[in-house]
């Protein structure tokens, strides 16, 4: 239609020309030193218009004629480009199927003529991975990198979630360490770093991770306090097999106090110090524990652990009676104590006691033990036989069945 509306105003301009020169052709005179031309002005323009239009177009031939190497280069690339968009698409679909081999096939076929040959390889990366060639997965990852260098950390990341699923935790690991030098405050690297540690149980490194973690918020409430107490909980229990005592006792200083203070690390650290004989530390512990916490069984755990100054344990013992004077436990652990002091009148007084308040089958033991020391061989003998009914029967454990160890470990003080 655009051009149609030119031809008829062309038309009608010519018709018009025409007519004006019918009527007035016009004169024109050109002189240059003995050389003169006359004419007709219609000629003029005609011969000038006619001259202006080979003069146009003989340089719009000359000019293409010049360009035509590069419109051949520009027009074999855009053919190229399109069919390497198609052939990408069918890579990536075959990708997205499963088709390994017919992904890669099509993803590195013309890569080179890719717009995003980064795309290409590194589909063509996690192609090869499923095919377990690992070679090739390498070969592509650096192709990637080669075709795009400012997309280091893209392929990185892609290169250390390959490494990561097919069990390559070392070069995983590397690839992110390099990672997060290139960017360290980048989200996702620190998440691959964090997982990859809690899977490799690495914890002292994931606790100098800790900071980091809890700046970016990629843990954050109680997913960020469960690992955080579990990553201590289990650096606690690794230190307990290091030959260096002192490295328990770092770990310790260097958590957290709110940490501190939670019955799950203070029973960890319990644990590992009565598991490597320090009863000496374990018993301060203890005794500094019992100042915010009342526990039957932190109690009872604390007549079991022989000190050295098991005089200064008696008295600590004794001080909470006056708080605790109806604790069975409490009074089970201080006729241990008392036996260890060879204060056996004050001993037995202790465990008959416990044993009026709660029926128990090592206070039993305990006190009969005692008596075959006193010479009361017949009661002592009564006394072991309680305690093995109360055991065989079941009814002790049966009355405690509601009550795991857990649940009486650290009960708050009320």
């Amino acid at each position: 239609m655009k051009w149609l509306l030119i031809f008829l105003a062309g038309l009608l301009l010519t018709v018009g020309a025409a007519l004006v020169a019918y009527n007035d052709p016009g004169y024109i005179l050109i002189g240059y030193g003995k050389w003169t031309i006359e004419t007709t002005l219609t000629l003029f323009i005609v011969a000038s218009l006619g001259t202006f239009l080979v003069f146009y177009y003989s340089i719009r031939i000359v000019k293409n004629t010049w360009q035509f190497p590069a419109r051949l280069r520009l027009w074999n690339k855009q053919r190229h480009s399109t069919r390497s968009i198609k052939v990408l698409s069918k890579g990536l679909i075959a990708l997205a199927e499963g088709r390994w081999r017919e992904a890669e096939r099509h993803l590195i076929r013309y890569a080179a003529d890719s717009a995003m040959p980064m795309v290409n390889y590194l589909g063509a990366a996690r192609a090869a991975q499923e095919q377990d060639a690992s070679d090739r997965r390498d070969n592509y990852l650096q192709l990637a990198h080669e075709s795009t260098p400012d997309a280091e950390l893209a392929v990185g990341l892609t290169q250390a979630e390959l490494q990561i699923s097919h069990k390559q935790t070392e070069q995983a690991l590397a690839t992110l360490m390099h990672l997060r030098n290139v960017a360290p405050k980048h989200v996702y690297v620190l998440k691959l770093l964090m997982d990859l540690y809690i899977s490799l149980e690495d914890w002292r490194s994931l606790i100098d991770l800790f900071p980091d973690l809890r700046k970016r918020k990629i843990l954050v409430g109680e997913k960020y306090i469960e690992l955080e107490l579990k990553a201590y909980i289990q650096r606690l229990i690794q230190a307990g097999k290091e030959v260096d005592a002192l490295v328990v006792h770092r770990i310790w200083e260097s958590i957290p106090h709110r940490l501190k203070s939670g019955k799950d690390v203070l029973y960890t650290y319990l644990r590992v110090l009565l598991g490597r004989g320090d009863n000496d530390h374990a018993e301060e512990v203890l005794r500094n524990v019992m100042k915010r916490y009342w526990s039957e069984y932190l109690v009872y755990l604390y007549g079991v652990l022989e000190t050295r100054d098991t005089t200064a344990q008696l008295a600590w013992a004794e001080r909470w009676l006056k708080k605790y004077p109806d604790s069975p436990m409490l009074l089970l652990s201080l006729g241990r104590l008392c036996i260890r002091n060879d204060l056996w009148g004050k001993a037995r007084s202790y465990l008959e006691t416990s044993l009026a308040l709660q029926e128990h089958p090592e206070t039993y033991h305990e006190l009969a033990v005692l008596l075959e020391r006193t010479d009361e061989a017949e009661k002592a003998h009564d006394y072991y036989s309680k305690g093995l009914e109360l055991v065989t029967t079941g009814q002790f454990y049966k009355r405690r069945a509601d009550r795991s160890l857990e649940s009486l470990l650290l009960e708050p003080v009320s």
